[in-house]
């Protein structure tokens, strides 16, 4: 059959379906949304006379009264009629039909059928969030990034989703221009300072972040307000403001009942820093679990409130866990100087005592520290009767001072 007969063929069955009483009934109450009624019409036609457009309306309705026959029906559709004048509108209905069940992944390749798809923004921003949904976020931003700036109902979340896009990607600096374009967006307008607030924290512009939220922090949205008062709350710490730093930790606190460990590191550190050891004590005393550069930082600075507070014996053991970690050796050998000051303070048996006290001068080298230990073992000595072993470990002492002076005149004579 030639083109010619081919479409006289076409147009005759479309001017005689036109005429058609039951089809043009079944067609008005179709425009006027009435869908069960006119697929009843529809199918009353199709069984005297197989014709495609009411084949097509019939699936139609199907799909607009959400019936679970219409993917089935379409797809029948497509078989029996291959070079249907409707195939592009079948396109898009499985495709939208797909959206709405919310599988992607089957709406996507017919949405890429659909001819001049770039004219219709409604299905270039279905097209773009089923890539986004997918994960597929190259493709997402390039169909996202044809809307953004289109006037159009579809531009402000189109660029929001560009603008999360480059979130994803790391580009914080391209996300961020986008980001501060929908601050007064009636949709966007609450959600995105925390994407910024994020984006200042993550480049460590801590002053930035401060300037930006703290004026707006009692307006972000009720879900974000504990992880923004956490934002702040550490930028201060950062910038060793922890006056601010403690109150919006204790902001945060208001709203998360379990927080991290991390949390009460900050906090306590904080308050030890105010002089306020009472409450690093308790917040120190709840860190648990984390990676061995914060436990050995957290364990020291507990050791010191004790010993601020004059809890010796607790501030002994915490010194000493402070020093079985290897991740600063300054911090270590701290720790380990003063577990070894204390335990001669604190009258530790006297074979610990030395042993801690010898430990010290064999794995460590602060030559101020190491003066004052060599002392300490000296007096440790004085109070035994191993006066031979003292004098030998005073004789030995490089450039003593003056009590080590005196203690060599003493045993000298033993």
């Amino acid at each position: 059959m030639n083109r010619f007969l081919f479409f006289l063929l076409v147009f005759s069955r479309v001017t005689l379906f036109a005429q058609d009483p039951d089809f043009h009934f079944a067609k008005r109450l179709f425009d006027n949304k009435q869908y069960s009624a006119a697929q009843t019409v529809f199918q009353k036609i199709l069984n005297y006379n197989k014709d495609p457009h009411s084949a097509y309306y019939n699936a139609r309705c199907s799909k607009e009264l959400f019936l679970s026959d219409a993917i089935d029906l379409y797809k029948n559709y497509q078989e029996d009629y291959p070079y249907s004048l409707y195939l592009d509108n079948v396109h898009e209905d499985l495709a939208l039909i797909y959206f709405r069940k919310k599988s992607y992944s089957e709406a996507l390749p017919y949405f890429e059928k659909i001819n001049n798809i770039g004219s219709k923004n409604n299905l270039v921003f279905k097209l773009a969030y089923a890539y986004l949904s997918i994960d597929s976020l190259s493709d997402a931003l390039y169909y996202f990034s044809k809307l953004m700036n289109i006037e159009s109902k579809y531009a402000s979340a189109s660029r929001y989703y560009c603008a999360h896009i480059y979130y994803k990607q790391g580009l914080y600096r391209t996300a961020l221009i986008h980001f501060n374009k929908l601050l007064n967006d009636a949709k966007f307008g609450k959600i995105v300072p925390y994407y910024i607030s994020q984006i200042y924290f993550s480049e460590k512009e801590y002053a930035k972040l401060i300037s930006f939220l703290e004026p707006i922090i009692n307006n972000v949205m009720p879900s974000r307000s504990a992880e923004m008062n956490r934002l702040l709350a550490e930028s201060y710490y950062f910038l060793k403001d922890y006056k601010n730093s403690i109150r919006y930790f204790n902001n945060y606190l208001q709203d998360e009942e379990s927080p991290e460990s991390i949390i009460h590191f900050f906090l306590g550190k904080s308050y030890f820093h105010l002089d306020d050891y009472n409450n690093a004590v308790d917040h120190l005393e709840r860190v648990v679990f984390l990676e061995d550069s914060v436990m050995q930082n957290s364990t020291y600075y507990l050791a010191a409130s004790y010993l601020n507070l004059n809890k010796n014996s607790y501030a002994l053991q915490a010194f000493k866990k402070a020093s079985s970690y290897d991740y600063n050796r300054l911090l270590k050998e701290d720790s380990y100087f003063n577990y070894a000051k204390l335990s001669y303070q604190l009258e530790l048996p006297f074979d610990n005592t030395l042993k801690i006290l010898q430990y010290y001068l064999e794995n460590f080298s602060n030559p101020i520290y190491i003066k004052e230990i060599e002392t300490l073992m000296v007096k440790t000595l004085e109070g035994t009767s191993q006066y031979l072993e003292a004098f030998n470990a005073l004789k030995d002492i490089h450039l003593p001072n003056e009590d080590q002076k005196e203690s060599i005149q003493k045993l000298a004579y033993f």
